[in-house]
């Protein structure tokens, strides 16, 4: 968790040693997932009865009434959420969100609020029931996360988008080792693609729903050596960095990987700043070059990065809130936060289903498939 309260400038993140998953406010200690697995993990949290989607809202303002009347402080607080599938990556997130807490803190004073934190969720349904109970106000993510949350929950709308890396969309490409013989999608047929996880955007769904709609077939596997048909195009998980999808490619684990476009052309090859955050190529090792890939496939990009936000949320902070977000880049304090966040370089308007997520609903079967996959893992 990642704390910052407003008169003490207190900071704690606490933080999991080994592969573990995140519940509401705390990183859990290690549960059962192992490094070597590729299936998903196990959900942190036990599921509990939801309501229907037509009394999502009402059940939100409920359960935030009764929250703020239990703990005086709930009301004071803005909590954000966001999804972290390992501890290496919560702490990834938790480390450039600090700064940007702070600031959220030190400018929404007149509106009441002392204190700021974000909260890491295993999996949509999650987050969902947590923005249904109150216990989260607004949500952090790429568009596909972002739309699950929604179509789960049916509590939260899309406020803004976080531009990262200098960029107000972002898209994917299916890539393959230069040298490893793949020229062309019909080369997949029987082989071995590795995704990121099954909640990232321009890593799993995206790519995905490229291939589905081309007409292949996409299997998932448990492991890179599972066997695939002749006829199908068999997939797996990496649940790891950005990085460890170029690495099995180039190490023929998988024959191709999908992938953002934003990572492949402007951060792969690059350390420090240039390479980005949230980076963890494999030591000892030097890194793939985009001269390394062949690209057989390109994905029309979508938004960036999602911010949305509790229908309940009382409106005239939500309106601050979104005020403050859209005019960070216009000052020198603003511009230094963001640059710590992503890095971001400003946030924009994308306050309608229609703008927020598009092309993501407009997927009509294989994201309603998704949605209801989601709906059951809670």
């Amino acid at each position: 968790m990642v704390r910052i309260n407003a008169k003490g400038r207190e900071r704690t993140t606490r933080r999991s040693i080994g592969l573990a998953l995140c519940s509401l406010l705390v990183l859990l200690a290690p549960g059962g997932c192992d490094k070597a697995s590729t299936a998903r993990p196990e959900a942190a949290t036990t599921p509990e009865t939801q309501p229907s989607a037509s009394a999502g809202a009402e059940a939100a303002s409920a359960s935030k009434k009764a929250n703020d009347a239990v703990d005086p402080q709930r009301a004071k607080t803005l909590i954000w959420g966001t999804i972290a599938d390992n501890p290496t990556e919560a702490a990834d997130k938790a480390g450039e969100w600090t700064r940007f807490l702070e600031y959220v803190v030190d400018n929404l004073g007149s509106y009441g609020i002392e204190d700021s934190k974000l909260v890491f969720c295993h999996s949509p349904g999650e987050m969902a029931d947590w923005m249904r109970d109150g216990k989260v106000d607004l949500f952090d993510e790429s568009p596909f996360a972002a739309y699950l949350v929604n179509q789960i929950g049916h509590v939260d709308e899309p406020l803004l988008n976080r531009w990262k890396n200098g960029n107000e969309k972002f898209g994917s490409v299916i890539f393959a080792s230069a040298k490893g013989g793949i020229d062309s999608l019909d080369d997949l047929l029987g082989k071995m693609v590795v995704f990121r996880g099954d909640t990232s955007t321009t890593q799993y769904f995206l790519p995905k729903a490229f291939l589905v709609e081309k007409g292949y077939t996409l299997v998932e596997k448990n492991k890179p050596s599972d066997p695939v048909g002749a006829n199908e195009v068999g997939y797996y998980f990496a649940w790891s960095s950005r990085d460890k999808q170029v690495e099995d490619v180039m190490d023929g684990l998988a024959a191709a990987g999908g992938n953002s476009d934003e990572f492949v052309e402007q951060l792969l090859g690059h350390t420090g700043k240039r390479g980005g955050s949230a980076r963890h190529p494999r030591k000892g090792t030097p890194q793939a070059q985009k001269s390394d890939l062949r690209i057989i496939a390109r994905v029309p990009g979508v938004l960036r990065r999602l911010v949305t936000v509790r229908k309940d949320l009382d409106p005239e902070l939500k309106d601050a809130l979104k005020q403050m977000m859209l005019h960070m880049h216009e000052t020198p304090e603003g511009r230094a936060v963001l640059a710590t966040f992503g890095p971001a370089s400003r946030f924009t308007v994308a306050d309608t289903p229609k703008v927020a997520y598009a092309g993501i609903s407009d997927k009509g079967a294989l994201v309603e498939a998704e949605v209801e996959k989601f709906s059951k893992l809670r």
